[in-house]
């Protein structure tokens, strides 16, 4: 999981791999979400609470990718994923 996050990071900031940015998070967010429902079977609060964290890092990630240079306010895919965020820091919260 780790791998792909950091390297999702690192492909941002190269606008001719957006494809490969795109495909990174996909698969990221795959891995998140799977393992997401690992620790909630066992009720592992505690590495449920970190991973709700990287998802929510992830798509804070995603958003200022999508950001346009001249700061506008949110809108679109950008909106849409700071309003993942806060889902999921309040699902963490919840934990």
């Amino acid at each position: 999981m780790h791998d792909y996050f950091t390297s999702s990071a690192a492909v941002s900031a190269e606008s001719s791999q957006e494809g490969e940015f795109h495909s990174q998070v996909k698969r990221s967010l795959a891995e998140l979400e799977s393992g997401i429902v690992a620790f909630e079977k066992v009720a592992d609060s505690g590495n449920l609470a970190l991973l709700l964290t990287n998802t929510g890092r992830l798509m804070r990630l995603c958003s200022h990718a999508l950001s346009p240079a001249n700061r506008t306010p949110l809108q679109g895919q950008e909106k849409s994923y700071y309003l993942k965020v806060l889902l999921y820091i309040k699902i963490q919260i919840l934990c």
